[in-house]
């Protein structure tokens, strides 16, 4: 799959799951990235799964910290 262009904000999205890695050594839940971006966990699922469909990233369903 090719990856596409990311705006901003997905940007923003990837750079912090990155950082969240190198940090804590495993990737953070949907409730931490949430709590970072001051929203619930609903709304960061809509960026998510468009980074999801982008390629930029990768999950395992059912598995927390597996982003």
């Amino acid at each position: 799959m090719q990856k596409c262009a990311l705006n901003q904000m997905q940007a923003i999205t990837v750079a912090f799951i990155g950082s969240y890695i190198t940090q804590n050594g495993h990737s953070p839940t949907i409730t931490e990235m949430a709590k970072d971006a001051n929203v619930d966990g609903n709304t960061i699922s809509t960026p998510l799964n468009a980074l999801l469909k982008k390629g930029a990233i990768t999950k395992v369903p059912s598995i927390a910290h597996s982003i």
